[in-house]
């Protein structure tokens, strides 16, 4: 999903929540700032559930108003985070403003640290939980949003420096070719590197219209209040290309979050917009944004940080590299089929005392949402421990068998199987495709059943059909 930061896809949004005392956390230099720029007393400061790290602030200005704002704060070198991420989105952000895309206003803007101030717009981002009549309602105004941002003339938008693609394969391949710098010196990354393979052999032969994209269309990057739109939110990935990429990203969000009956609402984007939907560029787009999220994540996979959504990025990371493979074989027609996967011993570990002291007697004592939030996060990664630690042996043999399959050989341990089908695939012209897509898919679901309680976390996802 998107960078699968892809977007704020906890499920946090811009809107406002019950007011708190002003929490601990947040650079002093930050809270002075946002003052001294609004014009007011900070009233509130308190950590967002989101994936880029961000906070509501509650600002009370002289005459008495209170202004609710949603800050952005970056880290320099951050791969989920960055700050050249957060300048692009309040460059377009501002490029966007008062021209007919609901976007929220810019209230401020500090270099060092680094930090947008965004108003606080007024809506929710759960539409997968909502009837499936207000889904398809809200879904038809996103896409005439959409279509509108497609039919701009993007040399009248102030964008700065965005590349703008030459031709097809451009637009299939620059942001991909940006990313691949992510895994060119990592650990093997054989889903990273099959998806830019296949995303290059099979990239379409033309492109009717150059247009300003989110970059990450879909389920909690746009607030909505009833049937409509508020808010289209989290830009960070914006960039030009083809319109019917933003529609295969928005079908991944609706696969990750389920809503939406898609051979139904794409018509209205051609309907309202006047551009054409290519069902099978679409196709292809739902693997290119699987296949970028499979990417970004790669570094912040590795990275540990406690500052992280550490369960989440492993849930999102797991769950993209499964879809991955589901996306591709759907475009190529074949069928993956899904190993059994053995049941741990029923025993009682240490992990399940600690998990049974987190949940038991730590969690009803702990107050606020992000601490909370955080506690939870943690029973499930030791939940997923304890399963990796009964099911490990058993996967790693599974894992062997195929790839001595594969590889014509049998490797020594699964880090040297995995690095000799990263050079198989680097090698390969398309021509073992299938045979390396169900290795692959057969190492995807075997992980992602192993870490069942992480993954719990959007443990609902199948692709949506599109028609």
């Amino acid at each position: 999903m998107s960078e699968l930061d892809a977007g704020d896809a906890t499920g946090v949004n811009h809107a406002a929540g019950p007011a708190t005392a002003i929490g601990t956390g947040l650079d002093g230099r930050i809270v002075e700032w946002v003052g001294v720029e609004i014009g007011g007393t900070v009233i509130r400061v308190e950590r967002a559930l989101a994936r880029r790290e961000a906070w509501l602030v509650d600002v009370e200005r002289t005459d008495g108003s209170v202004l609710e704002l949603f800050l952005r704060l970056a880290h320099a070198g951050d791969p989920a985070n960055s700050t050249e991420a957060l300048a692009k989105e309040a460059r377009v952000v501002q490029a966007l403003a008062g021209r007919g895309i609901p976007v929220p206003a810019i209230h401020g803007i500090l270099d060092d640290p680094h930090v947008v101030l965004f108003e606080r717009v007024a809506g929710r981002p759960d539409l997968h939980t909502m009837a499936d009549e207000q889904q398809d309602a809200v879904y038809r105004h996103y896409l005439e949003v959409l279509g509108a941002l497609h039919s701009f003339d993007v040399a009248s938008l102030d964008l700065g420096d965005l590349h703008r693609p030459v031709d097809a394969l451009d637009c299939a391949m620059a942001e991909v070719d940006v990313l691949a710098g992510s895994v060119a010196s990592a650990d093997p990354q054989p889903f990273a590197r099959f998806g830019m393979a296949w995303l290059r052999r099979n990239a379409p032969e033309h492109v009717e219209r150059i247009a300003l994209l989110h970059g990450d269309t879909g389920i909690a990057n746009f607030l909505f209040v009833d049937d409509r739109v508020t808010a289209a939110i989290d830009w960070e990935w914006a960039h030009l290309g083809d319109p019917m990429e933003d529609l295969g990203s928005l079908c991944i969000h609706a696969s990750f979050s389920p809503s939406g009956d898609w051979p139904a609402l794409l018509p209205h984007y051609e309907k309202t917009s006047g551009i054409a939907v290519e069902l099978d560029k679409v196709r292809y787009y739902r693997v290119h944004n699987l296949a970028r999220s499979v990417l970004a994540l790669a570094p912040i996979r590795a990275r540990l940080n406690s500052r992280d959504p550490v369960a989440l990025n492993q849930c999102f990371a797991i769950i993209c590299d499964r879809l991955l493979c589901e996306a591709i074989a759907e475009a190529m027609g074949v069928t993956l089929s899904r190993p059994a996967v053995p049941e741990p011993a029923a025993e009682t570990t240490l992990y399940d005392i600690v998990v049974e002291n987190l949940e038991r007697d730590v969690l009803d004592h702990v107050v606020g949402d992000f601490p909370r939030d955080r506690l939870q996060m943690a029973a499930l990664l030791v939940r997923t421990l304890a399963r990796q630690q009964a099911l490990g042996p058993w996967a790693d043999a599974a894992e062997l068998d195929e790839l001595e399959g594969v590889l014509g050989s049998r490797p020594s341990d699964v880090a040297s199987g995995r690095a000799a089908l990263d050079a198989l695939i680097t090698a390969d012209d398309g021509g073992r495709d299938l045979e390396i897509l169900q290795t692959l898919a057969a190492m995807a679901y075997r992980t992602e059943a192993i870490a069942a309680p992480v993954v719990s976390l959007f443990g609902n996802t199948k692709l949506r059909p599109v028609g």
